[in-house]
């Protein structure tokens, strides 16, 4: 099981829209395809816990999982 969120590390931990994370998931992705495993994927968190922002997030892990 994967959990899937953005966000940049420093003093506080400051979680970011998975859109802008997209293409480092998108290689992660690719990478477990091309070794035949097809992992579940969840969303871990998003920014400001916000429903309109899950949904975007979701959105996005939607088209990289297909």
């Amino acid at each position: 099981h994967v959990h899937v969120f953005h966000w940049l590390p420093g003093d506080t931990i400051d979680r970011r829209p998975l859109a802008e994370g997209a293409h480092l998931w998108c290689d992660w992705f690719a990478t477990m395809r091309g070794a035949g495993r097809r992992p579940d994927a969840l969303l871990e968190f998003c920014r400001g816990d916000d429903l309109e922002q899950f949904a975007a997030d979701a959105a996005v892990l939607r088209s990289l999982v297909s």
